[in-house]
């Protein structure tokens, strides 16, 4: 019997983040008196981790270590702004009734996975399973580092 698999991306795929993620980036260079980084830049490395995003555009930027830590106390999560589709929940729920295997590979923290699905109200009982970044060694592919090899 065959199974029918489907896997997906949390950020910007599940849930509409990129838009919120960039303005938080931004909002928090100018918060510490630093210009904004453009989309290109932010979107050429979306999809690493929070952690390698922040650490790009602070040695971007040319932040001391003291303005990084700053940067990466500063709570980023404008949680109340995120939109999720109204469709998505009844078309994840037709697939999860055909007995399809569900699933969501991110590079969010479990901590953050929980944080956004509580806050937002999205169901992780759809899926069969969840990869964050510290339930392996292995990350998501990083598209920008597919393409050069």
């Amino acid at each position: 019997m065959k199974k029918r698999v489907f896997i997906f991306d949390l950020d910007g795929t599940l849930i509409d983040t990129t838009r919120i993620g960039f303005r938080e980036i931004n909002y928090n260079l100018l918060r510490l008196g630093y210009p904004a980084v453009s989309d290109e830049f932010l979107r050429s490395h979306w999809g690493k981790s929070a952690q390698d995003i922040f650490q790009l555009v602070c040695e971007n930027a040319g932040m001391s270590e003291k303005e990084y830590h700053d940067f990466c106390r500063y709570d980023k999560t404008m949680l109340d702004e995120y939109f999720l589709d109204p469709n998505l929940i009844p078309a994840l729920t037709r697939l999860k009734n055909t007995k399809a295997i569900l699933g969501i590979l991110t590079s969010r923290t479990s901590e953050s996975v929980n944080r956004l699905v509580n806050k937002i109200g999205f169901d992780l009982q759809l899926f069969n399973f969840l990869q964050t970044e510290d339930n392996h060694v292995w990350r998501k592919p990083d598209v920008a580092y597919l393409t050069h090899y």
